[in-house]
């Protein structure tokens, strides 16, 4: 549910800075996020936020945004995979050694580690902090653009 709200977030903000833009400089920005092609709504969201809008998030060097990804890795392999897992996302990895998710029947090969995956209630403690920081950021780049 929190990767889902973190879409809808996303959505709203593309939004809001469209208006933004617009009222600022004076011209209609015709193009929105979801007329972007992609595989998911958050990366048409970001590439919007980038490219259209003007702001660089610095999604590489972002330690929130690698929290996100492998939330939606999480997601994923719940919603699309009967939770089952396969990943090789070194953020992940390091929340099963830190016990915040279980990988039940685990297994790993050459890096990637598959097995049904658990989440703990202690991950939503830690995930929760990282995605309202990863919109504080874009919130103060704003005020700062």
């Amino acid at each position: 549910m929190l990767y889902s709200q973190i879409e809808v977030g996303m959505g709203t903000l593309c939004g809001a800075l469209r208006r933004d833009k617009q009222a600022q400089e004076g011209a209609t920005i015709a193009l929105k996020y979801t007329d972007l092609h992609g595989k998911a709504y958050i990366d048409r969201a970001t590439t919007y936020i980038e490219k259209v809008i003007g702001i660089s998030l610095d999604l590489t060097n972002n330690p929130e945004w690698r929290e996100i990804l492998a939330l939606r890795g999480i997601r994923n392999a719940i919603i699309h995979e009967s939770g089952e897992i396969r990943t090789n996302d070194i953020t992940i990895k390091k929340h099963i050694k830190e016990g915040l998710i279980e990988i039940r029947d685990q297994e790993e090969e050459k890096g990637v580690v598959t097995g049904e995956i658990r989440v703990k209630s202690e991950y939503i403690t830690h995930i929760v902090p990282h995605a309202r920081k990863f919109f504080q950021d874009i919130a103060d780049m704003t005020k700062n653009k």
